[in-house]
């Protein structure tokens, strides 16, 4: 059996779940999503634990606000949890044991365990142990939980009760938009041809579009160049 009673705080407690992606509030585009992110950026410092569900389509930025969760519980030095459901081969349920003594479980993807009577069963007395121990758990899905292909009835149940927040993606607009800010925040420009030339070329979910500015970031900086097109070419290969 696995226990989370150290350390103290998120960064990375050292339970297989994978490696999380990095993601921060600041670095969210909140477009039609106010309120969800609003609640969830006052969550860390709530005295009350909630139960949150939080669903849409691929490359909504639902792995990015989990992400950003759990950075903003370390930030305000309590512990947190991220399973991610796109790795369940590498992951078994007994994991979950003891899960309920952090501050805050995140499980990203849910839906990846549906259909798994051991899993199900696991997630449903860890949600059940959380509301004694008074922690958090916020869940992402691809639909809303009633529609999910969970199962087992008092798990969907549980999750029908939850807080339920959906994320609207974000326009072209609205992503190139985003990007330019968040170069911004990195202290360089980005012209808005430019974040069409990557929004045509690359992935265009949130965590991969973070990814591709922190690079650009970090390579103007190494190789001292001022950022153009013909340099994100470069850096991008393409």
């Amino acid at each position: 059996m696995i226990g989370v009673t150290e350390p103290p705080v998120y960064r990375q407690l050292s339970l297989d779940f994978g490696q999380p992606a990095s993601g921060r509030f600041e670095d969210f585009f909140v477009g039609e999503n106010a309120q969800v992110v609003e609640r969830l950026r006052q969550l860390p410092c709530a005295n009350i634990p909630a139960f949150l569900v939080v669903w849409g389509g691929t490359g909504a930025g639902k792995t990015h606000l989990a992400n950003a969760l759990c950075d903003a519980f370390s930030v305000a030095q309590r512990r947190a949890i991220l399973i991610d459901g796109q790795q369940k081969a590498q992951l078994f349920p007994a994991m979950l044991d003891g899960l309920a003594a952090v501050d805050l479980v995140v499980v990203d993807d849910l839906d990846q365990f549906a259909g798994d009577a051991v899993w199900e069963e696991a997630l449903f007395h860890l949600y059940n142990k959380m509301v004694v121990s008074k922690a958090s758990l916020l869940v992402t899905l691809s639909c809303p939980p009633m529609q999910a292909p969970f199962r087992l009835a008092d798990l969907k149940s549980r999750l029908g009760a939850c807080e339920t927040y959906r994320v609207v993606p974000l326009s072209h607009e609205d992503k190139r938009e985003w990007m330019r800010q968040m170069a911004r925040l990195r202290s360089f420009e980005l012209e808005a041809e430019w974040c069409d030339y990557i929004l045509n070329r690359a992935a265009r979910d949130p965590a991969s579009l973070v990814q591709i500015i922190n690079t650009l970031d970090a390579e103007s900086l190494a190789a001292k160049r001022m950022m153009s097109l013909p340099f994100i070419k470069q850096v991008m290969k393409w």
